[in-house]
């Protein structure tokens, strides 16, 4: 979100919004960061999954088992 608040285009967009969509707009907001949050978790599941892969890879006979 502060990414997106730095860009004055997509900050003026915000604002549009929040005063054209006013009943929407707290929603609309919920889902965003839901969404952000979601994607986050995913991203730290996939950086334990990596690390689990180079652990692997440390044990040369294990990961030469592998298909």
């Amino acid at each position: 979100m502060e990414y997106i608040f730095q860009k004055a285009e997509y900050r003026q967009k915000f604002i549009e919004l929040s005063t054209k969509y006013k009943d929407d707009f707290s929603e609309f907001c919920n889902l965003l960061i839901n969404d952000m949050n979601s994607l986050l978790f995913d991203g730290l599941l996939a950086l334990e999954e990596i690390r689990n892969y180079e652990a692997m890879r440390e044990n040369t006979h294990e990961w030469n088992q592998l298909d």
